[in-house]
């Protein structure tokens, strides 16, 4: 299914790693949504962006003397703690993707510098990150609130090449980040190609992280959010042909 794939949608080749498309297909066995699989689509392109490299390294050359800049890393799968009414307690996603890097020091007890944060959005969802609930901070905020308020759950990618799965929390010092004012944690907000931010949403941004640029902190994909649904509708067909889902049968009374 992965050659058909990649033969069918080139830039699955030229983007995504037989492992990562792997990753969205196991998603999409489980979840047929296609909005929601372009969803996921749209996270793993995202250290594939044309400013990707250029953020890496600014971020390497304000790294601390105690942080090793050959650990610099994205990382899609972060969870952390939902202290909601329904969800509390439990692990939920976090946000769409990190960069982190880890500290030179094995033993150190802050093991983990989170230096960015991405958030990647359709154009009917754009309006959910500057704007929350009832007036509150918005996704983005939230994600950088929660950040610092709840454990967090990441693959990581080790010294050795080793993935290992980390839980690290914030009350004991085990990881560190930079809140809203402090531009070293970058946020990107990550959009189609074909997609605009409003005027509102930019204000309320602004007022959310004054140090929030449109032209700095809006990447856009070189996909239009037509050609990603064309993917993942072309995903979602193939599972549903080859994987199709046992329809439920009526028990006898």
């Amino acid at each position: 299914m992965i050659e058909r794939l990649r033969e069918k949608f080139p830039l699955l080749k030229q983007r995504l790693t037989p492992d990562q498309l792997t990753e969205v297909l196991d998603y999409a066995q489980n979840n047929r949504n296609r909005f929601s699989v372009k969803g996921i689509l749209a996270e793993q392109f995202i250290p594939h962006n044309a400013k990707f490299e250029a953020l890496k390294a600014s971020i390497i050359g304000r790294l601390g003397p105690e942080w090793d800049p050959d650990t610099l890393q994205y990382v899609r799968r972060v969870v952390g703690v939902a202290p909601t009414e329904t969800t509390a307690g439990e692990f939920a996603d976090l946000a769409d993707g990190f960069i982190i890097v880890l500290a030179k020091d094995p033993n150190a007890v802050t093991r983990v510098n989170v230096v960015a944060v991405f958030e990647a959005k359709s154009p009917t969802n754009v309006r959910a990150l500057p704007f929350g609930k009832e007036g509150d901070i918005g996704q983005v905020g939230w994600t950088l609130e929660r950040l610092g308020e709840n454990p967090v759950a990441m693959d990581v990618r080790t010294k050795t090449g080793a993935i290992e799965k980390w839980t690290l929390d914030p009350d004991k010092g085990e990881f560190t980040y930079s809140p809203r004012r402090d531009a070293i944690t970058h946020k990107r907000l990550v959009v189609p190609k074909d997609h605009q931010l409003s005027t509102s949403e930019i204000d309320r941004m602004q007022e959310i992280f004054p140090d929030f640029d449109p032209a700095e902190h809006v990447w856009r994909h070189a996909e239009s959010n037509d050609e990603l649904q064309q993917i993942a509708d072309g995903i979602v067909d193939l599972m549903n042909k080859e994987h199709p889902k046992a329809k439920a049968t009526k028990k006898a009374d």
